[in-house]
């Protein structure tokens, strides 16, 4: 992302982050949950499961392993409180059913003005570490009570399916032409449906799958070496490569 400007606060584990910026197209999977207050500019967010058009205001909970990806609609700037925190004290508070799947909601007043308090407090960089600590369990609480946006597009049937096959087969082969023959669709159809409706290039998708399916492995105590297989990497060398690039450390670390 091209930032215009970029504050960032970091209290016990929880990162806030406010930015404004004109550009915004970003694909992931990420080991944290993150939380997401939409102050300005028309963005659509794709996920594994539906499409969805987020308006001014929009708070957006996406919890940790959940495929998402952004971008803007128009050129107008955008501007958004980012607030990240990995598993953790605070993580455990949550209420299970919040961290199943990506949520979108639209805070209360009182909800509103504390986020809207954060962001301020961050740009004067005047922040209060209590009081954003409490403002954030607030407006979880929050999010676990209120009814989710209903939703204003879907995605195909086609990318459905290539999301369930590869979720299915990850450890398997997974070239385009095997895609392609397991769901009678050519690799065009394939690979543009795919890329229109997701933001992220299926070959893209797959490597992110894998890699952070490697990553679960590898913190259940697994080696390097007995798991690049199961993440559907023909050999060693492959594996590692990709997990660096990725994470930008050794699997072995």
């Amino acid at each position: 992302m091209d930032n215009k400007f970029n504050y960032i606060v970091e209290f016990n584990g929880v990162k806030f982050c406010y930015s404004k910026t004109e550009n915004i197209l970003k694909s992931d999977i990420h080991e944290y949950h993150e939380l997401l207050f939409y102050i300005d500019g028309e963005t659509i967010l794709s996920t594994e499961t539906f499409k969805q058009e987020l308006t001014k205001n929009s708070l957006v909970f996406i919890p940790c392993g959940k495929y998402h990806s952004f971008h803007l609609k128009s050129s107008k700037e955008f501007e958004r409180l980012k607030i990240s925190f990995a598993k953790s004290e605070i993580s455990d508070m949550i209420p299970r059913k919040i961290l199943e799947k990506i949520s979108i909601t639209t805070p209360s007043n009182v909800c509103l003005a504390l986020l809207n308090k954060i962001c301020n407090n961050i740009k004067n960089k005047n922040s209060n570490d209590m009081f954003l600590y409490g403002a954030l369990l607030t407006v979880l609480s929050e999010i676990s009570t209120n009814n989710q946006q209903p939703l204003s597009l879907d995605l195909s049937i086609l990318v459905k399916k290539i999301v369930n096959y590869v979720e299915t087969n990850i450890g398997s082969d997974l070239s385009m032409k095997t895609i392609s023959k397991a769901l009678n669709y050519s690799v065009s159809t394939i690979t543009h449906t795919f890329k229109k409706e997701m933001g992220i290039s299926i070959h893209q998708y797959i490597v992110r799958k894998r890699l952070f399916f490697a990553k679960q492995l590898l913190d259940s105590g697994k080696t390097p070496t007995q798991i690049y297989f199961l993440c559907g990497y023909k050999n060693y060398s492959s594996f590692y490569k990709a997990y660096v690039n990725t994470f930008g450390i050794s699997p072995k670390n």
